[in-house]
């Protein structure tokens, strides 16, 4: 899948722009990733220390919640 798009973008556009596009692009995504990836955890770990402080919740149930193993 990566050969195929390296291809694709390499004949839509000249090699340099294509090779510095793809590298800008990716890295804005990896870090949009990342950013969500953060907010994602922060958010449920937040969730899961409120289920055990004002639930009263054990950890099996918060997996089970979660659907963790």
């Amino acid at each position: 899948m990566v050969f195929l798009t390296h291809s694709i973008l390499m004949r839509q556009l000249r090699q340099g722009r294509a090779r510095e596009w793809a590298r800008e692009r990716l890295t804005t995504i990896g870090q949009a990733c990342m950013s969500v990836l953060r907010q994602t955890l922060g958010d449920t770990i937040s969730w899961a220390i409120e289920r055990i402080e004002d639930d009263g919740w054990d950890v099996q149930r918060i997996k089970v919640e979660l659907a963790l193993p």
